[in-house]
């Protein structure tokens, strides 16, 4: 069950229905963010607007680099803080670089 009520293709504002067209044009479907967006077009257009910009100054690549590194990021800090996590063999061995980027602002122990 929904917590957010759906606006329907039926019940959208020629606004929103633009919105719904071009996802199932581009994706073949309207993306879950689209769908909460929809409550407030104004929003996704800002939104929009933030993520043109940003991906203005970088390659496609360094885009998806940065999207994968941020989602990693909000893993470390949530989930395994969350169960109480420390790092194991695996994570040490990651690269350096890597593991600074993962844990930037939070650093965590060295292994038991």
């Amino acid at each position: 069950m929904a917590f957010i009520r759906e606006i329907t293709p039926e019940d959208a504002t020629p606004e929103v229905r633009a919105l719904y067209d071009r996802d199932s044009e581009t994706l073949g479907y309207v993306a879950n963010y689209t769908k909460v967006f929809a409550h407030r077009p104004e929003v996704y257009a800002a939104w929009a607007r933030l993520i043109g910009a940003i991906r203005s100054g970088m390659d496609t690549r360094r885009y998806e680099l940065v999207a994968l590194t941020a989602a990693a990021r909000c893993f470390f800090s949530k989930t395994l803080d969350a169960v109480g996590a420390t790092p194991d063999d695996a994570f040490h061995g990651l690269a350096d670089r890597l593991r600074d980027v993962l844990t930037f602002g939070h650093p965590f122990g060295e292994p038991a």
